[in-house]
């Protein structure tokens, strides 16, 4: 993990020293390639360090990260690039905080929480031990349709509220930051306490939270696309209450897959996990969006029939497009309830090959 934060430190400051488009993609490549290896290995030391039913909080908070890194990125870059009239100075000084992280990890002692034991079982094929429990790739598929969600939407978001509200670039952008961060705050803290306490009385509590959270975020969204142009407000406040409900992901599915793989195979499912998320959803979720819009913009210009592509037509064609998201949240609490099914069965599983183990 520290060498993984001394990875992304190093690239992020080679980026303020890129000197073409190229140059700049491969720096950024390499970021992302350093910042791979922290989920995994901290939501592992994270579940060695806390038992089954009280891993949603500690996950939770570790996630603040994300909505934090985000507000905190929105409200310095700009001022930092202004005040060294360079777009280079925040790469540059994003260097020295993790440069001091890293070695504030290098310099903790003892045994790694989680780290596989003497005893711990003996896996000759991880891949394929990891597939062969129904419940990782049932979690895996809600991964992949939460992350087609959020890429999708955060790629058009302020696109939406400008051409479908009329809201300018200034606006559209406040809004987004309350609906994708400030909702983050309350839905990791107050969501991994809630979680907890439904995985202590029942032990599949914590993942039907999710899905259940997965069908009340479609159902608000779809509330939110039906408003009119003219309260955007409204949809604001229906949306962020969608948003709201898909942080579940985090702390409800990401401590059941601790609880159906072995120790010494939870940093390589997160792995495999976020890889999957990322690569299929991440990726597909724009491009599915962006293709919906293109099709409907255009289907509406044909009803017009008007001979050259407006603005009204790219409105309607974008907010017609965004209807895929609540599909996608009801794909992923399909997903979620038949990860509820087989958990129970692979966590017992898990448990008895333990046992044997020692």
């Amino acid at each position: 993990m520290g060498s993984g934060m001394l990875f992304w430190s190093f690239f992020s400051a080679l980026s303020g020293f890129a000197w073409s488009f190229p140059a700049f993609l491969i720096t950024r490549v390499g970021v992302g390639i350093g910042e791979a290896t922290l989920a995994p290995a901290a939501t592992s030391i994270i579940s060695g360090l806390f038992p089954s039913e009280q891993r949603a909080k500690p996950t939770g908070i570790y996630m603040l990260g994300i909505p934090l890194g985000s507000l905190l990125a929105f409200t310095t870059v700009g001022a930092i690039a202004h005040h060294f009239n360079s777009w280079r100075a925040p790469f540059l000084l994003s260097f020295v905080p993790g440069i001091i992280l890293a070695f504030l990890i290098f310099s903790l002692s003892g045994s790694i929480p989680g780290a596989p034991k003497k005893e711990s079982l003996t896996i000759k094929r991880p891949f394929r031990a990891i597939f062969a429990v129904p419940t990782f790739w049932s979690i895996a598929l809600a991964g992949i349709a939460c992350s087609f969600v959020t890429f999708g939407t955060n790629a058009f978001l302020v696109p939406l509220l400008q051409r479908h509200f009329g809201v300018n670039l200034q606006q559209a952008g406040m809004y987004t930051g309350l609906i994708v961060g400030v909702t983050g705050l309350i839905g990791l803290t107050a969501g991994g306490w809630i979680a907890d306490n439904l995985q202590a009385s029942y032990r599949r509590g914590r993942i039907l939270m999710a899905a259940f959270s997965f069908i009340a975020s479609a159902a608000l969204i779809v509330c939110a696309l039906l408003v009119s142009v003219e309260h955007v407000q409204l949809f604001v406040a229906l949306f962020a209450l969608g948003w709201l409900l898909q942080f579940p992901l985090y702390v409800c599915l990401y401590p059941a897959l601790h609880d159906v793989i072995p120790a010494e195979l939870r940093a390589t499912s997160m792995s495999m996990f976020i890889s999957a998320s990322t690569l299929i959803g991440g990726s597909l979720g724009p491009v599915a969006v962006g293709l919906l819009s293109d099709h409907f913009a255009l289907k509406a210009q044909l009803a017009a029939n008007s001979p050259t592509m407006e603005e009204v037509f790219r409105a309607a064609g974008l907010h017609a497009a965004l209807g895929i998201i609540p599909i996608a949240l009801l794909c992923a609490s399909a997903a979620t309830f038949f990860a509820a099914w087989k958990f129970v069965k692979d966590a017992d599983k898990l448990r008895s090959a333990e046992q044997i183990a020692r």
